[in-house]
């Protein structure tokens, strides 16, 4: 699974999964990275073209976000101070999707 490390200079970081993506290929995108990361969705928020779909992994809090012009990405959902359990897990779901890369 291509993807790319997106980093702010304050430190926020977040995945990258590439801009050229239909919104059909952004569902079945969503659902090949819900099989990898054995993960499920919930509070959906859906707009014409820009989606934001919550999932936790390892018990932390993370958002999938599609918006048509600026491609797929995710993020941890605390975006302002992440605590160190909420670092690991982000660094533990980079370490799954490199498997599949």
């Amino acid at each position: 699974m291509r993807f790319d490390i997106i980093q702010e200079n304050i430190g926020y970081r977040e995945v990258g999964f590439g801009k050229e993506l239909t919104t059909t290929e952004f569902y079945q995108f969503a659902k090949r990275l819900s099989n990898i990361l054995e993960i499920t969705y919930f509070k959906k928020r859906e707009s014409f073209n820009t989606l934001f779909w919550d999932f936790n992994f390892h018990n932390v809090a993370f958002i999938l976000h599609y918006d048509w012009h600026h491609g797929v990405t995710a993020y941890l959902r605390n975006k302002e101070e992440p605590s160190d359990d909420e670092l690991q897990a982000f660094d533990e779901m980079l370490e799954r999707l490199k498997r599949f890369n």
